[in-house]
């Protein structure tokens, strides 16, 4: 039998804290013998159309916090997806020839005047 589980937390802190609950969180199911693929997901959001500049250091900030390597980036109107790769997770996914174990998305909602930032590893598995 296969399961799904989806623990939606909710907390003020920064994406280290995050990465921290991450990790406490994956050694807890490791320890308790539970066996398969485990994936996160945080969502950001800040006010505004955030400047180019302001996104590199998003991503900057979110690869060294990782320790993860930038392996692929797509721009689109008011969209950035990059893919990178990090030594820290075991499981990867690999295509077009290079692992790839985190995704990080930032988008503009010209209506909610806000740019959403979503981090996921391996990826961001929410519609962006």
């Amino acid at each position: 039998v296969l399961f799904r589980s989806v623990c939606d937390v909710q907390m003020k802190g920064s994406l280290k804290d995050e990465m921290d609950l991450y990790h406490k969180m994956k050694r807890i199911y490791e320890e308790i013998g539970v066996e398969g693929q485990f994936s996160f997901e945080v969502t950001m959001k800040e006010d505004g159309d955030i400047r180019q500049s302001q996104k590199e250091d998003i991503v900057k900030q979110t690869l060294s916090i990782t320790q993860g390597k930038k392996v692929e980036e797509v721009i689109r109107d008011d969209m950035v997806i990059v893919y990178g790769y990090t030594k820290l997770e075991d499981q990867y996914l690999k295509w077009d020839g290079e692992k790839k174990n985190l995704q990080i998305v930032l988008t503009y909602d010209e209506e909610q005047d806000e740019t959403e930032i979503k981090m996921g590893i391996p990826i961001v598995n929410t519609p962006y």
